[in-house]
């Protein structure tokens, strides 16, 4: 007798590990499974076909993660539809910006994300895979939004490449075209290089260092020498870019053409970019150029939204400042006025005691009001840190609600792996799961 499998199904656990059949459990053995006990046979073991390593294990290999690929949701605003809640259920543990879950959850008490698990499991623990705010290599910029073209190493910040940009490209992220200028100056800033040097008449230019008519603050790289033999416009000459040549006449036109920006990006060789609510506000087009019609997005201010809102700093208005009184420093964080009452540190940023950063709820509703609270998480939450809590529940969904601020609560979800599984006892070994 068999108490909780006899519900009218002919048999307990599928035999075969390749296909789910209308047995009350999956085998997860690698080599099929008992269909009473589901025990792994002919010397099989537990699968381990999570991406995120989490292997299903005894008994009957039928506890494991039981959120990977469910269906999950977010708390959703505009600016984070580029960091759906599905991305914190994918099996990537890889801890970059354009990896994780962003709930909409910075400085925000409201946030939450949620995962549906299909049906009901007894869950005994949460391990969270918190974000490090930094971008996957090769990529740059507010929410790591560009990627740098063939330099893997460039500054996670500016986009900057250590070395020579490759395919003749050039400025930031080294995205630029050289058969581009990309100012309202006839090519002034150009800094690119064109083909070999050739113009269009195919006459060689010579090294701007062998004339002396032109001083090195005409040049946008601040030298002749560093100008070398390429394509400029020292004296914002009305026809554009040109170079000396040896032969007459001893100059000639180039054939670079006037290029706008990516819609993201804006400003003389597109150095700045856009920090629109939307993300998708093409801030190149709009009146003033790099202003968003979207209006600015959270702790961005100003009319091209470039500024930081008072009470936050950083190169991405994302630090909160904690001041006695006024605002901080909006590019180092420092308070004139010292630290507010539990904060310390030279910008103020150490928690002297922190009330709860998050909390874990299990319930069978789809409204994340109606959980019941399992595990609640004290103290920061590092940036690129794991957290494993206890959360021992049973139910249909499980949720997180994230509270405080950005900089040591968490805000980036990059995976979530709920440990859990089905209630039930097997005999003969009259194993509980629970």
């Amino acid at each position: 007798m068999f108490p909780f499998f006899d519900v009218g199904h002919p048999c307990r656990f599928d035999s075969s590990s390749t296909s789910r059949g209308s047995c009350i459990f999956p085998c997860r053995c690698t080599k099929g499974c008992d269909q009473d006990t589901g025990q792994c046979l002919d010397g099989g073991q537990c699968k381990d076909d999570h991406p995120s390593s989490y292997k299903w294990s005894e008994p009957a290999c039928q506890i494991g993660n039981v959120a990977y690929h469910k269906t999950a949701s977010q708390r959703t605003a505009k600016w984070n539809e580029r960091y759906p809640a599905s991305k914190a259920v994918d099996g990537s543990v890889e801890r970059s910006y354009q990896h994780c879950a962003v709930p909409n959850g910075v400085g925000d008490t409201n946030a939450w994300w949620k995962v549906d698990l299909g049906e009901n499991y007894n869950i005994s623990r949460v391990i969270i895979y918190n974000g490090n705010k930094e971008c996957q290599a090769g990529y740059f910029g507010w929410r790591c939004r560009f990627q740098c073209h063939k330099c893997p190493t460039c500054d996670a910040i500016t986009g900057k490449c250590p070395s020579t940009c490759e395919d003749n490209r050039w400025g930031v992220g080294c995205m630029m075209s050289s058969g581009c200028y990309y100012d309202d100056e006839k090519g002034h800033h150009y800094m690119g290089r064109t083909s070999g040097g050739y113009t269009s008449g195919w006459r060689t230019c010579i090294d701007w260092a062998d004339q002396t008519v032109k001083s090195d603050s005409m040049f946008p790289e601040g030298s002749r020498l560093a100008a070398g033999h390429y394509c400029r416009n020292p004296d914002t000459y009305n026809g554009g870019l040109w170079c000396y040549c040896n032969d007459n006449p001893n100059w000639v036109s180039c054939n670079v053409n006037h290029c706008s920006c990516d819609s993201r990006r804006f400003g003389v060789n597109c150095e700045k970019e856009c920090h629109c609510n939307d993300e998708n506000d093409n801030c190149q087009n709009n009146s003033p150029k790099g202003g968003c019609n979207s209006g600015c997005a959270p702790h961005f201010t100003g009319r091209t939204c470039q500024e930081c809102e008072d009470g936050y700093f950083g190169v991405f208005c994302d630090g909160t400042c904690h001041c006695s009184s006024g605002s901080c420093d909006k590019t180092t964080g420092h308070c004139p006025s010292g630290c507010s009452s539990g904060w310390s540190g030279d910008n103020c940023q150490n928690e002297d005691q922190r009330s709860s950063s998050f909390t874990l709820s299990v319930g069978n509703s789809s409204d994340v009001n109606d959980h019941t609270q399992c595990a609640s998480h004290n103290g920061a939450v590092a940036a690129g840190a794991t957290v494993n809590e206890s959360c021992t529940a049973t139910g249909r969904y499980l949720s997180i609600r994230i509270n405080g601020e950005a900089d040591n609560h968490l805000t980036t979800l990059c995976e979530i792996v709920v440990i859990g599984h089905k209630y039930i006892c097997m005999y003969p070994l009259f194993l509980s799961f629970w």
